[in-house]
């Protein structure tokens, strides 16, 4: 890649070399015109026994880091967190590692975003893989480098707990008000396509309580005054660089 990339692709993983690797499979099929554009940053959230690898065959750079062990359910966006932190796109696509962004999808991005509002956040549509409309992912936005430095990531602290968007859509809608949905799709794949795609049923945990937990925290900090920066990364990482 010669120079700065124009989209970062953001992503955690845990746990998930089948999705990787289909990750690596539809890079292989991008266009030139894509793949000088592009970066893939992932953060792996503390595998131990399926750990994030490098292709040394995949013709887009791809950089992976790695939170050290122990794994803590739902600290997931601390990755994403990482990934942003060094990404070095001018625009991060944000999303999780089940979802892919089409050829069409990227090819569009990358014409309009000379003309995208860098004070605005943009989300997509989803498709399932057989095409059909599904609802959108709350967690797949399309933001310029600047407005995530402003908005300051999710707060981690609130690590481990599941249910965490809400707290930074607060943030999104302060700095960038109400985001802009684009008509092209994100591609979800679901465990009945790739074993791994997603976080089992079984480890998902009590939801009701976590919110439960995540309002009262959200409530005290308000009043405290205080927001969670990107830039103060809270857990212990490495780069992976083989």
């Amino acid at each position: 890649m010669n120079g700065r990339p124009l989209i970062s692709i953001c992503m955690p993983y845990h746990e998930n070399p089948l999705m990787l690797a289909a990750h690596y499979a539809h890079l292989k099929t991008l266009p030139d015109f894509i793949r000088g554009r592009i970066e893939v940053i992932i953060c792996d959230d503390a595998s131990t026994q399926y750990p994030a690898y490098h292709d040394p065959n995949c013709p887009v750079e791809v950089r992976i880091f790695r939170i050290e062990p122990p794994h803590v359910m739902w600290s997931h966006r601390c990755a994403t967190n990482i990934a942003a932190h060094h990404a070095s796109g001018l625009w991060l696509l944000l999303t999780d590692i089940d979802h892919i962004a089409p050829v069409d999808t990227l090819q569009h991005m990358i014409c309009q975003i000379p003309s995208a509002d860098p004070d605005r956040v943009y989300t997509f549509k989803r498709v399932d893989t057989r095409g059909r409309d599904i609802k959108p992912h709350p967690d797949s936005w399309l933001i310029h480098r600047d407005m995530w430095d402003n908005i300051g990531g999710w707060d981690e602290r609130f690590r481990g707990r599941y249910g965490q968007n809400a707290r930074i859509w607060d943030r999104v809608r302060h700095f960038a008000g109400e985001p802009y949905t684009l008509n092209y799709p994100l591609k979800l794949f679901s465990r009945a396509e790739i074993a791994d795609a997603d976080t089992p049923d079984e480890h998902r945990g009590d939801r009701v309580t976590d919110k439960y937990v995540l309002g009262r925290l959200a409530r005290e900090l308000r009043r405290n005054g205080t927001f969670f920066q990107s830039h103060q990364l809270t857990v212990p990482y490495k780069e992976v660089l083989s």
